[in-house]
């Protein structure tokens, strides 16, 4: 089999050359060559490049690169499907590669043989602590600047079909997995950090994050400098440049990088201090809710947000091309206005009591569907067409929600769609917080 030993670079379709250059250079990468219609730069680290940008008509995430054992490797891979020949890469440092294209269109190559460049990095300061003091009679004396990139840490992909996905990547490169996310039931698989077997070889927690998505896309690529003075001055240097922070500096959980997200203007970066490495497998299941041990959650923004139309087969949908009885838009759920209406989508009749009640079972299955439940729930509005009598709908709220309420609205209307329909409730759900207090 096939093995991988280390992320190599990623690839960028742009449409300004020189802007990306330009944000890039800012960022802490070297610019090694560039023509009008293609750029690479490097890090301070041996790798003679680690990102490719070339001139398209949008910006999109092309492929990456990994780094294998030998030439064998190369010839194996050749003989995959979705696999092209042994070539030439036209890059950087020469070398071969075997370009193969993932099933969601991504593609991945594998490189031997590049030349190894010259390092410059530099060793950062020895940092005290209140119980271990590495630094004695040693000023620190840091200045806004550039902060050089060393190399490339890792890269998350959205996939459709996550298990083909890491089939798929394990198959070519062995690579094994450090921890994954749970779903939001808390048993099923959300995603695998996939690293390099190196044996008894520490390396990275991760070189990539699959995530199972509705749409393939890439979130970031992650990478490192060398240490925390580093973090922080290239931070200040790219605020005073103007460029639009994400979410800033913060700890990761599960890898325990230090991170400072910023947004290039077609994707997101971010550069990390090292986190913890690893030789030996370390799975962790059911990890739900933040990724973030410290500092802010990065903003959804990052990548143009999936919406999914959640459907439960105990909720009948509407006539088609009038709404959607619940969407999904990342962690948040949106429930449109339900009425007491049974599987034929004939009122039920009742009084506002037993509206009400209909109304929140439906409410309940649309949430299970989406992966939550009424815990969820943090927005209400409920509309009445007598708001003398809205006790009664309290009275069904009050069964069906327990702790804090949600927020809510009450609204007298003078009719609902049918004469027989007393209320109508639509509502708002967060995923993944645990419920309300």
């Amino acid at each position: 089999m096939s093995k991988a030993i280390d992320v190599a670079y990623v690839r960028y379709q742009v449409t300004d050359v020189g802007k990306a250059e330009k944000f890039l250079n800012d960022f802490g990468l070297t610019t090694v060559e560039r023509s009008t219609t293609e750029l690479f730069l490097r890090g301070s680290g041996p790798a003679p490049f680690l990102y490719q940008a070339v001139l398209g008509t949008e910006p999109r995430f092309l492929g990456a690169g990994l780094r294998v054992e030998s030439a064998g490797d190369l010839a194996h891979l050749s003989t995959l499907d979705g696999s092209g020949p042994v070539e030439p890469t036209g890059a950087p440092g020469g070398g071969e590669r075997v370009r193969m294209r993932m099933p969601d269109g991504f593609e991945i190559d594998a490189v031997h043989g590049a030349d190894v460049r010259p390092e410059w990095t530099e060793s950062p300061p020895g940092f005290n602590a209140a119980s271990r003091k590495e630094r004695v009679d040693r000023s620190v004396r840091v200045r806004t600047a550039v902060a050089p990139v060393v190399r490339l840490g890792h890269f998350v992909l959205h996939v459709t079909d996550l298990d083909a996905a890491v089939g798929w990547l394990t198959e070519r490169f062995a690579l094994l997995a450090s921890d994954h996310l749970a779903g939001p039931d808390g048993a099923s698989i959300a995603g695998s950090f996939l690293r390099v077997d190196r044996g008894e070889t520490a390396v990275d927690h991760h070189c990539m994050l699959v995530l199972g998505t509705d749409e393939p896309a890439v979130h970031h690529c992650s990478f490192e400098v060398a240490g925390l003075d580093a973090v922080m001055t290239g931070h200040d240097h790219l605020l005073e440049a103007g460029y639009q922070l994400d979410c800033g500096v913060g700890r990761h959980l599960l890898g325990s990088q230090i991170f400072d997200y910023w947004r290039l203007p077609y994707r997101a970066l971010h550069r990390r201090r090292p986190g913890h490495r690893q030789a030996r497998p370390e799975r962790v299941r059911g990890q739900r809710g933040g990724h973030h041990a410290m500092g802010r959650e990065a903003s959804p923004g990052v990548l143009p947000m999936t919406i999914r139309h959640i459907i439960s087969p105990r909720v009948s949908e509407p006539p088609p091309r009038l709404w959607s009885n619940c969407l999904r838009a990342g962690d948040t759920v949106y429930v449109s206005g339900l009425t007491a209406r049974d599987r034929e989508l004939a009122a039920t009749g009742g009084g506002e009591y037993e509206q009400a009640r209909v109304i929140f079972e439906r409410m309940a299955d649309l949430l299970a569907a989406a992966g939550g439940s009424l815990d969820d729930v943090v927005k209400l509005t409920l509309y009445v067409t007598d708001i003398t009598r809205r006790e009664e709908v309290w009275r069904a709220r009050a069964e069906v929600f327990d702790g804090v309420f949600p927020a809510a609205a009450l609204v007298e209307v003078s009719a609902l769609a049918e004469p027989e329909i007393k209320v109508e409730i639509d509502a708002i759900a967060v995923l993944g917080q645990g419920g309300r207090p």
